[in-house]
């Protein structure tokens, strides 16, 4: 007999050991107390035990509870009145319900996992976004008295399993077709910033009619472009991609592993890898027990295999980089006989509902000092398209994308999905312009063209007159006017487009030409409401980057806003200016979201106004609200600096660093001078634990902004925190100096004395910004996670206003 020594626990076995027993509490596992308490190390350590059982037996009373309430049937949940169950699963069970308010017929999942709301609700948030024939809608998601569910679109035919079960192992071309529709639907899973983690013949229906629809999100998470380290592996055993085994997170690749074992499923009804447990597939990969589909079935097409042998490489850097490139691997594979253009994954389009791009209008001619007035004549004829029902029009920001590099239209039309592009150019030559606008169809070239001759005094209206005549071309009903004339002055008009040519380099110096821009438009026609709009958006900004003091410059930024809305009640531009005074001028969070959703009401769609209200939801505590409405901000304007700026900062404030490097990675690829990235990036690698390379940052975004109090706080708390006594002291002393010739907010000290874990200096400097007015992201920022816990930062938050 073998007698077993317990040798109590030393301090870093016994965290370890308190963190699994934690982790099993959590997970509702079974726990042998007794053996527990036996090999503790420590009169504490019994005591934590002894609390963890408390917990255990709690959370165990509380399933029983749910338990006890699911075995009664149930009638009604939330806003829902359940008919029947029409399916039951591992992860919940699944009723007909009908939704009195829209009086429809719903699918609603009730989740057994009681300990996952806030995971769920995000993910249904999340989902949300996503817009594909072949995903099911996902309607809502919320927590009704303990209960967990997401209701959806319902859709009536069988699971792929079911088929199976019904017809057997299906040919490759029946295969190859439902895998192109769910390499459609992953693809669009995968453009909204999410993966599906959990494909399968169970998760896929084919309703009645033939369509065929990805169903079942229950481990669905939000994508990254490296694996993120997990606790946990989800989705079914066969499908787990054998990196997930080794501790990896999922991943594109991931999925498309899933899609090649689905297909292999399909037309064999096996599985590449035997094994019913995670365990036995775990030790069949490990052993080489892959069976190759061609031993299964020999009688299928070589170039079919070859896409799923492929798909279910082992090494994720051999399979498909995108679902994109497996759906056009397997479409050449099933010889359809369609052409290339045909093959490619598409964005649904609205049946019927032409759309339109906006090109940028090029100046010619010798004089090229009206490239504001280019710009200003395309937004003009964007916002006012966009008010024609039935006409979709992509954002400007993707139009001038599109033109990056030299294209056809064809080509243009298929980046943006769009039927035609309006395109044009404008001369100048005295106090004459030259206007010559084409609306161009790949297919047919030309359908409109026609030339505007105008002196400068007589352009105004240009535009209504340009966007009615493509409106009459598409053969589309007008609903009254198109553009709204916010002035007959065109020198202000002239004055406000090159103000909003200067206000796009905001971040590169050109706060204070805009600025005098928009108070000589106003000069000449008092009543511009866009004009003071303008004006409130460089006084914001002034203010959130503590450029003047903010106190002042925050009320010079309200008033000007309450003057445009004065003039013109329906200026989307001012609501998003006033918003912005109140997420940083007067803390008021319920005004600043009133103002930004009346904003986006007001329309054009603006990718920017999603961002703002990412921070403010973030501000309020509800983070997945945010970071929903960041990747909203994101899907309107894909390839705006700005909007991807804003969604980098939107994942720092949510303490998702990692996430936060890379969104800033993809801007800089695009332009490495933005300094918005390069300030986020160094910030979210502080927080990291790379501060050599956050430094580095940070040295190049003073450089650019000329030495800015801001920038300079920042940089002197990662010397200090990197250990650099004497450049800490030297940029103590550099502050010191310019206090003497300009405004330096005093959060640049705290920031310093911060880094240097001097608490009672930092909340010092901190209790002086309240004078001024400081914005609440200084506050905030995770670079002073340090004060965040003192109870004196905590009272300095709550005398600015605090409301989260």
């Amino acid at each position: 007999m073998r007698v077993e020594h317990h040798t109590p626990m030393s301090k870093t076995d016994g965290d370890h050991d308190l963190m699994r027993l934690a982790s099993d509490v959590d997970a509702g596992k079974a726990v042998d107390w007794d053996r527990a308490a036996e090999t503790s190390g420590g009169l504490d350590t019994e005591e934590i035990i002894r609390q963890l059982r408390v917990l255990a037996d709690v959370a165990a009373a509380h399933r029983t509870e749910i338990g006890r309430r699911r075995e009664q049937p149930l009638s009604k949940w939330g806003p829902l009145e359940i008919l029947r169950e029409i399916g039951h699963g591992g992860c919940g069970t699944v009723y007909l319900a009908w939704e009195p308010a829209l009086e429809r017929s719903v699918a609603l999942k009730i989740l057994h996992d009681v300990d996952q709301s806030w995971a769920v609700i995000n993910e249904g948030r999340m989902l949300a976004l996503v817009h594909h024939e072949n995903v099911v809608k996902v309607l809502g998601a919320d927590d009704h008295d303990g209960e967990i569910g997401i209701w959806m679109e319902l859709i009536e035919g069988l699971t792929l399993k079911q088929v199976l079960a019904k017809q057997g192992p299906l040919s490759a071309k029946e295969a190859g077709l439902i895998g192109l529709e769910l390499c459609r639907a992953v693809a669009a899973v995968h453009k909204a910033g999410l993966l599906h983690r959990d494909i399968k013949v169970h998760n896929v229906m084919r309703e009645h009619g033939g369509r065929i629809v990805l169903m079942d999100f229950g481990t669905g998470e939000i994508q990254t472009d490296e694996a993120r380290e997990s606790l946990s592996v989800a989705g079914t055993p066969a499908y787990v991609a054998p990196e997930i085994l080794n501790g990896k997170g999922a991943t594109i690749e991931t999925d498309i592993y899933s899609l090649g074992v689905l297909l292999y499923h399909l037309v064999s009804v096996e599985y590449p890898v035997p094994g019913d447990t995670l365990e036995a597939i775990e030790a069949a990969h490990a052993n080489g027990q892959f069976v190759p589909l061609a031993d299964r079935r020999p009688d299928l097409p070589g170039a079919f295999l070859g896409v799923v042998g492929r798909a279910l490489a082992r090494d994720p850097k051999q399979r498909y980089g995108t679902v994109g490139a497996m759906h056009d691997a397997l479409f050449e594979a099933l010889d359809l006989g369609a052409s290339t253009s045909q093959k490619r994954i598409e964005p649904p389009r609205r049946t019927g509902a032409p759309s339109l791009a906006v090109l940028p209008f090029v100046s010619l001619g010798p004089e090229h000092d009206i490239e504001y007035f280019c710009d200003g004549l395309v937004q003009e004829l964007i916002t006012g398209l966009t008010k024609v029902g039935g006409l979709r029009v992509a954002s400007r920001i993707s139009s001038m994308s599109a033109l990056q590099q030299p294209a056809e239209v064809e080509s243009i039309c298929r980046q943006l999905d769009v039927d035609v592009v309006l395109e044009g150019t404008v001369r100048k030559q005295g106090n004459r312009l030259r206007i010559h606008a084409n609306l161009v169809k790949p297919a047919d070239g030309c359908i409109w063209a026609d030339v505007y001759e105008r002196q400068m005094a007589d352009v105004i209206g240009v535009q209504e007159e340009i966007a009615r005549s493509v409106v009459e071309s598409l053969k589309m009903t007008l609903g009254g006017r198109l553009t709204r004339r916010h002035s007959e002055n065109w020198r202000a008009s002239h004055l406000y487009f090159k103000g909003r040519s200067q206000w796009s380099h905001r971040y590169h110096g050109g706060l204070r030409t805009a600025l005098e821009c928009f108070r000589k438009a106003i000069e000449e026609d008092p009543r511009y409401a866009l004009a003071h709009a303008g004006i409130a958006d460089v006084y914001v900004f002034l203010g959130f980057y503590s450029l003047e003091r903010p106190r002042v410059a925050f009320a010079r930024a309200l008033a000007a806003a309450e003057r445009a809305l004065e003039i013109e009640p329906d200026c989307p531009e001012a609501y998003i200016s006033r918003a912005l005074f109140h997420l940083g001028g007067d803390w008021n969070w319920t005004e600043a979201e009133r103002d930004i959703r009346r904003a986006i009401e007001c329309g054009p769609p603006q990718g920017l106004a999603h961002i703002y209200l990412s921070w403010l939801l973030i501000f309020r505590g509800d983070v997945a609200g945010a970071l929903a409405e960041a990747r909203v901000g994101q899907q309107i304007d894909p390839d705006s600096l700005p909007v991807n700026g804003g969604v980098a900062y939107s994942l720092f404030l949510a303490r998702r660093f990692d996430e936060a490097v890379k969104e800033c990675k993809k801007v800089l690829e695009r332009d490495p001078n933005f300094i918005v990235a390069i300030y986020i990036e160094a910030m979210a690698l502080a927080q990291m634990g790379e501060l050599a390379d956050a430094i580095v940052l940070m040295e190049r975004a003073t450089a650019m902004s000329e030495r800015a109090p801001f920038y300079l706080g920042l940089l002197g708390n990662f010397y200090a925190r990197a250990g650099e006594r004497q450049r800490v002291e030297e940029l103590l002393a550099e502050l010191e100096r310019l206090r003497a010739v300009r405004y330096v907010p005093p959060h640049a000290f705290a920031y310093i004395y911060a880094g240097l874990q001097d608490i009672d200096r930092a909340i010092e400097w901190e209790a002086k910004a309240y004078e001024d007015g400081a914005p609440p992201f200084n506050y905030v920022s995770h670079v002073i996670d340090n004060l965040h816990g003192d109870p004196r930062h905590i009272a300095e938050l709550r005398r600015m206003g605090w409301q989260g």
